[in-house]
């Protein structure tokens, strides 16, 4: 918190909130119209001249606690009466005002070296176009491409004949092997592997015997890929990261596997080869899809679910062995009530055995002799 804090006040940033109320979208409910706002941080760790912001109705409470000089609140969620904010600021969307305090109070980041840092290895015939940086002890291979205005880290490696369009960012370790291809306005964070190998052995008498992955990886426009993520080249033709796709850190992707436009894959799902997703899928944490299975437009995989089968567009699918989320959600709550029950079918059967003794003791006593006999 103190780091978050220091931070926030380096920045140099001072924003009256009246202004910051305008700027958020939203009303100044409360408060001085002047007050000075110089940082944001969370509820428990912002100071004095500082926002925050209460996102829902579960954590109204903790504005109480704040010592924070202003505070962001959607417009139905009401504070405790203990809450002494001297600034309130009420908005109708919470999350998109939060998106823009944070870009307005955001630290700069530190602008990309100029040109290529002499420690750098650039090969040969290599095409850098217009205000390319290339940073410290980064090696480009022969015939590589980079477009312009793209930003190429510390010790990244760019394999032979490989692309990487304009406007682009690779952090510090990015390694993309040979005849690879970025697009535009790429973002990669550190450790990504781009054109591994893929997975790929043929059982030959007792030995396990690679087979050759001669294909590449393709990364469309406005992809982002999060920190030690891998993503298998294809064993022929292109594993393809589709236009506006998000990915976590942490994930694998194999070979071939095809991700369509504007997906989101959260952190640790591993997608097994040949696999292919439609537009607009969203995978939960740790979700792991078998391979040459299909994932259909706007579906949703849950947190830590098994898909061995094709979903259909629009599906909502969970589950060690993914089913569709209601019939999941009653698999869940009856295995709660296992133990309860397993109790009841004990309870039962003791009462079953007691009453069949009882009958059987019953029907042994002799019977009265019929006097009229």
């Amino acid at each position: 918190m103190a780091g978050e804090k220091r931070l926030n006040k380096t920045n140099g940033v001072e924003i009256a909130a009246g202004d910051l109320a305008e700027a958020l979208g939203g009303v100044l409910a409360k408060g001085d119209s002047a007050v000075n706002i110089s940082g944001i941080a969370g509820l428990r760790g912002a100071g004095p001249g500082e926002l925050s912001f209460v996102s829902d109705k579960k954590h109204a409470h903790i504005a109480a606690e704040t010592r924070a000089s202003a505070l962001i609140v959607p417009q139905h969620v009401h504070l405790p009466t203990g809450c002494t904010t001297p600034v309130l600021i009420r908005v109708p969307h919470i999350e998109a005002a939060l998106d823009r305090a944070t870009a307005l109070f955001a630290p700069p980041e530190p602008p990309p070296a100029e040109g290529v840092h002499p420690s750098a290895q650039v090969g040969r015939h290599v095409v850098l176009g217009e205000n390319v940086s290339i940073g410290p002890c980064a090696v480009v291979e022969d015939h590589v491409h980079i477009g312009d205005n793209t930003t190429i880290g510390a010790q990244v490696f760019l394999g032979y004949r490989s692309i990487v369009g304009s406007n682009t960012r690779l952090c510090a370790g990015v390694k993309i092997r040979h005849r690879c291809r970025v697009g535009d306005r790429v973002v990669i964070h550190p450790g990504v592997v781009l054109g591994g190998d893929g997975f790929g052995y043929t059982l030959q008498g007792r030995e396990h015997k690679k087979i050759p992955q001669i294909g590449i990886v393709v990364i469309e426009d406005d992809v982002e890929i999060g920190s030690n993520t891998t993503i298998d080249r294809a064993r022929f033709g292109a594993t393809r990261i589709g236009r506006g796709t998000k990915i976590d850190n942490l994930v694998m992707i194999a070979h071939n596997v095809q991700v369509g436009q504007h997906c989101i894959i959260t952190g640790q799902c591993g997608i097994a080869g040949s696999t292919e997703l439609g537009d607009y899928v969203m995978l939960g944490a740790q979700a792991g899809l078998i391979g040459h299975i299909r994932i259909g437009d706007k579906a949703m995989v849950g947190a830590r679910s098994g898909v061995a089968k094709d979903v259909p567009p629009g599906a909502a699918v969970m589950g060690a062995l993914a089913e569709p989320r209601q019939n999941a959600a009653r698999s869940m709550i009856a295995a709660k009530k296992l133990p309860n029950l397993i109790r009841t079918v004990r309870a039962l059967g003791k009462k079953v055995n007691q009453l069949a003794q009882a009958a059987e003791a019953g029907s042994l006593k002799p019977h009265k002799k019929d006097d009229r006999g």
